[in-house]
């Protein structure tokens, strides 16, 4: 995935159903002895707080009562990480989601608040990505840490 966004060294912070992995690349080569495997979060975690944010918002209405299915595709489809969260929130306009059943829903500052479970907790991605990095030569640190690639 790095490749694809047209770069050779990097961290691709991959976030999967289950877990996490962060994997430095330098060259084109992974460093697997710097990877830092992460079981403790992953999409289904983001999915369970997407969930619990939307029923706290509207517990006996169509937010409350949405599936598994309807919440990971809202997940996938409207869920990002925030740069400045605080900002965020000052600026936010709620946006709109067209759902073949249950029609539009409309929702809120979770979309970006839910991402924030990553990097709150301990360990945290954070930690993760400083764990990597620490791991690999000191001279390729500092390329590393301005090509992060957060994928999953």
């Amino acid at each position: 995935k790095l490749s694809e966004s047209g770069r050779s060294t990097g961290l691709v912070a991959d976030i999967g159903t289950r877990g996490r992995v962060v994997l430095p690349i330098y060259e084109g080569f992974s460093l697997l002895m710097a990877a830092n495997f992460c079981s403790e979060q992953g999409g289904e975690d983001l999915s369970d707080e997407l969930q619990a944010a939307l029923s706290r918002r509207n517990p006996s209405g169509v937010l409350g009562r949405l599936d598994r299915s309807t919440i990971r595709r809202i997940k996938e489809k409207m869920c990002y990480v925030a740069e400045d969260p605080d900002e965020e929130r000052r600026q936010f306009e709620a946006q709109l989601y067209e759902d073949a059943v249950r029609g539009t829903l409309t929702l809120e500052s979770e979309i970006f608040e839910v991402s924030e479970l990553f990097f709150a907790d301990s360990p945290s991605l954070c930690d993760d990505i400083s764990t990597s990095v620490a791991r690999t030569d000191m001279n390729c640190r500092s390329m590393l840490m301005e090509n992060v690639l957060l994928t999953g």
